[in-house]
C-alpha cells in the first residue's frame, strides 16, 4: 500500500517582503526534511499535489500536526483541505497492464 497526502489550498500569512524563491526554498526545504517527495504546484501562497514516501504507518492526523507545525512555526497557517490517498500496488500494476493493453504494447 502506498499513502500519499493531497493537499489543496492556500498557504496564509506570509512576510509581505519574502520572495516566491524564498517562500519555494522553505517549503521543499521542509518536505525533503522529512524525507517525503512533493508532485504537484508550488505558488507562492498556493500549494496543490501531493506528499509521498512519509512513513507507512503516517495518519492522515500525524501528518497534518506535523504539516500545520512546521507552517505555525513560520507565523503561516493552512486553509484548504488535506486527503488521505492509498493505493495499493496492485492497483498500480493493473494500471500499467491496462495501459500498455489499450495501446498495443502487451
Amino acid at each position: 500500500m502506498i499513502t500519499e497526502f493531497e493537499l489543496q489550498g492556500r498557504i496564509c500569512s506570509l512576510l509581505p517582503e519574502m520572495t516566491e524563491e524564498e517562500f519555494w526554498h522553505e517549503m521543499i526545504g521542509f518536505i525533503e526534511k522529512n524525507g517525503w517527495l512533493f508532485g504537484g504546484g508550488l505558488e507562492m501562497k498556493k500549494i496543490s499535489g501531493c506528499i509521498s514516501q512519509t512513513s507507512p504507518d503516517m495518519t492522515l492526523e500525524k501528518f497534518s500536526e506535523i504539516f500545520h507545525g512546521f507552517l505555525n512555526g513560520n507565523g503561516w497557517y493552512f486553509d484548504g483541505e488535506i486527503k488521505m490517498l492509498s493505493i495499493s500496488l496492485m492497483d498500480i500494476l493493473d494500471d500499467e497492464l491496462t495501459e500498455k493493453k489499450s495501446l498495443g504494447l502487451v
